[in-house]
């Protein structure tokens, strides 16, 4: 009878221990892990061959779409449908990454026109205005990825901006006035636990390396198969319209002992525009040494075939010294010739049709206009992290297409700063683990306490009431010993006793206290799990500064023509 017994306790203390380690399971799936967005596998772009990235708008018709990564826009830019003209070729619509028609979507809501939010690209000459409005956006294209319900979105016409953005800010959208603003997309993916903290890793891809990559964008973490590791950390700039800024220490070719950079500065990474933008002598030492000609028409290195075949030959190599500083520990990001190997198309050369050699160098009037735009990016994988204000530039990969991703996501500010691939951590597994172990003791012990002790005391208690009503066949000699059936009858257990010291894990109290955050973060100071030595701060050498908020940034309203006025003329800078 007590083996029958022993037999179910030992039954359900199994089902116990099943219950919990799918319970464990189940938490460790539903934490939210770094996205990797597919790449459109498009090479897109009137300024260059680059590598898109696919979304889907609207509901229940949807539109697919091909857009190239801004590193500084909240907003998903598309193009609206007279971005293309007659005087655009028969292909513009699909040149442009598709046209998107919200006639044909059930869940667009209008906003109105403004200017697009262009705080840096202004100062390079960009200008343009977007219908703005909220629509269903799915990330990439029927791939399981999520979907966001009334996201922020603009439609632009100008050209100065030939393909649309895949936003990867985390700064509100603004109009006109602070408080009227909505959540970039970045942030409300976090916010909706589609992805842990802040944070994206992007490379642009190589359309010219043999054979061409493509580029590779990760939401709420990094792709550590797409760079060569290093331990240089950045500290983001203090402000926020500038964040991703660097200092370049020197820039050498292959081709000459010469630098071409004669002293250090600092310059601003940005992927919304496509060139290099360098200091006027910088400029002139590259002509010399790559034999180029400004074209004061189109603003470009124009290349004729002849200095191209020769540059195909030689295949000189520029090196950038890239650091958080003017001086002391950097990273060099190689570019070949053939990062420097773009093709111009209309309207950026004229007439349509034609198409252009160039070199994506561009001549900066003052210390504000030094940018390393997209084409840096082929060569350069970088990292930002919101949560923290640090980011990390690093010297790209290019595996296969399709090869295996090695995706590391990185936690929100206050959480566990544990590495790891998966949506949990070890230690918190281990926890929920440990946890549920202790509740099947527990419920191991209420049920032998229950069901088998308690039947062993009532066992007993008919036996002592026999000898009471003294019955003729009870051995009363037999019930005296004290060695066999009170022994047995007694209810002595031992306890298993679980250690009750607890260990308090304290955090730095030392807080930052960040402005205009998109949404609110701890002020309690983690380390974060990557890119740090054991006495650094996460994510950089030094702790973050508090951004400053610029105001600069709202869109103003303007009528309906205004969106479409360069429509005709407008080209990419």
């Amino acid at each position: 009878m007590f083996g029958s017994r022993r037999s179910q306790t030992l039954e359900i203390t199994i089902l116990w221990t099943q219950f919990v380690l799918r319970c464990c399971s189940a938490v460790g799936n539903s934490a939210p892990k770094a996205l990797s967005i597919p790449p459109s596998q498009y090479w897109d772009g009137n300024d260059g061959f680059w590598s898109t990235f696919g979304v889907q708008l609207g509901s229940p018709n949807k539109q697919s779409v091909r857009l190239l990564p801004g590193s500084n826009q909240g907003a998903v830019w598309v193009v609206h449908p007279q971005g293309c003209t007659s005087d655009d070729n028969a292909d513009c619509g699909n040149a442009r990454g598709t046209l998107v028609l919200n006639n044909r979507t059930q869940t667009w809501v209008e906003k109105g026109t403004y200017d697009l939010q262009l705080v840096e690209e202004e100062k390079l000459g960009y200008s343009g205005a977007g219908l703005y409005g909220w629509d269903t956006v799915e990330l990439g294209w029927a791939t399981g990825l999520p979907v966001l319900p009334q996201q922020i979105i603009t439609e632009i016409a100008t050209k100065d901006f030939y393909i649309g953005v895949f936003p990867l800010s985390p700064w509100p959208v603004n109009f006109t006035e602070l408080d009227n603003s909505t959540p970039s997309l970045l942030s409300r993916l976090k916010n909706q636990s589609h992805i842990p903290s802040l944070s994206w890793g992007y490379t642009a891809g190589m359309h010219k390396h043999d054979p061409p990559v493509f580029g590779s964008l990760t939401l709420g973490g990094y792709d550590t198969s797409r760079f060569e590791d290093n331990k240089l950390n950045f500290t983001m700039g203090i402000d926020q319209s500038r964040d991703l800024l660097v200092a370049v220490q020197r820039i050498t070719s292959s081709t000459t002992s010469t630098p071409l950079l004669s002293k250090p500065i600092y310059a601003f990474i940005n992927s919304v525009v496509p060139h290099l933008w360098l200091p006027v002598s910088a400029c002139e030492a590259f002509e010399k040494a790559f034999n180029l000609t400004w074209d004061a028409t189109s603003q470009l290195y124009l290349v004729s075939s002849n200095v191209h075949q020769s540059l195909l030959q030689t295949n000189p190599t520029v090196t950038f010294e890239i650091g958080p500083s003017d001086t002391g520990e950097n990273v060099k990001i190689q570019m070949p010739y053939g990062s420097f190997d773009m093709n111009a198309s209309f309207p950026l050369v004229k007439p349509e049709g034609n198409s252009s050699l160039y070199f994506p160098l561009r001549r900066a009037d003052n210390d504000t206009q030094y940018t390393l735009g997209r084409a840096f990016l082929q060569n350069a994988y970088i990292a930002a992290n919101y949560e923290y204000f640090n980011f990390t530039v690093k010297a790209a990969k290019y595996p296969p297409n399709g090869a295996q991703q090695s995706l590391v996501m990185l936690p929100a500010k206050g959480t566990s700063n544990s590495k790891t691939r998966s949506g949990l951590s070890t230690g918190g597994v281990i926890g929920i683990a440990v946890a549920g172990g202790v509740i099947g003791l527990i419920a191991m012990f209420l049920i032998w306490f229950f069901l088998i002790k308690k039947r062993k005391s009532k066992q007993d208690s008919e036996l002592l009431r026999s000898v009471e009503i003294g019955s003729d066949h009870v051995d009363r000699k037999e019930l005296d010993g004290m060695d066999s059936a009170i022994a047995e009858a007694d209810n002595v257990y031992q306890r298993n006793e679980l250690e009750s010291v607890a260990v308090r894990h304290e955090l730095d109290s030392k807080g930052v206290k960040y402005h205009r955050l998109p949404v609110e973060l701890p002020a309690n100071e983690v380390a974060a799990h990557e890119f740090h030595t054991p006495t650094s701060t996460p994510y950089g050498s030094s702790p973050a500064r508090t951004p400053t908020t610029t105001t600069s940034t709202a869109p103003y309203r303007h009528s309906l023509q205004r969106l479409w006025q360069s429509r005709g003329s407008g080209s990419e800078k």
